[in-house]
């Protein structure tokens, strides 16, 4: 809004000087055409009493007795040098009004290009100034009408999803999806999907999982948080502490997570060489495991 006005106050004042401008103009050129109808008036003037003069000559010379005559028409020469010496100070007079009119011609003009830069200038600045209204405008289209908190909310739950699909794709033999998605009010909805017979998704409510489905959804849920915090807070957690976490997994299921317990315990050496088998984003590893069982054999983790 500044930019709007300080560009009509320049319009306007740019305005003003050119009315000024064609003003002085207009006199300029009404003084030169008086100059130049003087100059053609006294000329004629001038040519005639010249003529006079030659004729008083002629009579003078023809009648030298008419002395009286032609003091007359001495008088009168002098008196047309007079008017001719005040005609020529009247057109000097127009000559120098002229230059003074061109000197604020020259001045105006200046002041004109002045404000045309200026003008130039902020057309340029008002032209930034959109370039920034797109770029905000995008940014808001990016973000959300929310701000960017949740825009960065949503980024830490599609990681999370990625994350605990990972997990779940290991303890599921890739039967089992888990859907995170950030709703409007920034809560985040969860749902499950099983593969059918013919390969295709079954959307199902978390209400309607077996003890085994939610268990595997629960675990791979809490071992992809971790993994996320680990890898945000550049963390290297050396302790994980599980409790319970093989309750209504059958034989194939504690198998599969003994599986993936024991990749996360392998030794640094042999992480570095194993990682990119074991998981594309990076996986959670740990020095030591902790599990709280109850009437469970440790052996049904297929220890070695």
């Amino acid at each position: 809004e500044e930019a709007k006005a300080k560009f009509s106050d320049e319009d306007k004042t740019h305005q003003q000087q050119r009315a000024a401008l064609s003003e002085i103009e207009a006199e300029s050129r009404d003084a030169s055409c008086r100059l130049n109808e003087a100059e053609t008036a006294w000329r004629n003037r001038i040519n005639s009493l010249r003529d006079q003069l030659g004729d008083a000559r002629k009579i003078h010379s023809q009648r030298s007795t008419e002395f009286s005559n032609a003091v007359k028409r001495v008088q009168r020469i002098a008196e047309v040098d007079t008017i001719v010496s005040a005609a020529e100070a009247e057109v000097d007079r127009f000559r120098d009004a002229a230059k003074t009119a061109k000197v604020a011609y020259n001045s105006l003009q200046s002041q004109l290009d002045e404000v045309n830069a200026s003008l130039r200038e902020m057309e340029s600045k008002r032209e930034d100034v959109r370039r920034k209204l797109v770029v905000m405008s995008g940014l808001a289209d990016i973000f959300g009408s929310r701000g960017i908190q949740t825009y960065l909310l949503g980024n830490a739950v599609n990681t999370l999803q990625a994350y605990s699909q990972f997990y779940l794709d290991e303890l599921s033999d890739n039967y089992q999806k888990l859907d995170l998605v950030l709703n409007s009010g920034d809560r985040i909805s969860r749902s499950a999907g099983v593969r059918g017979p013919d390969g295709e998704w079954l959307d199902r409510p978390l209400s309607s999982l077996s003890g085994g489905q939610w268990r595997r959804c629960s675990l791979s849920l809490s071992l992809g948080f971790s993994d996320l915090v680990a890898r945000r807070g550049h963390l290297r957690p050396s302790l994980l502490v599980l409790d319970e976490p093989l309750t209504h997994l059958d034989a194939s299921g504690r198998s599969h997570v003994g599986k993936v317990l024991r990749r996360m315990v392998r030794r640094a050496n042999d992480i570095d060489d194993d990682v990119e088998k074991f998981s594309p984003l990076g996986g959670l590893h740990v020095s030591t495991i902790l599990i709280i069982l109850q009437d469970l054999a440790a052996e049904e983790l297929e220890e070695r």
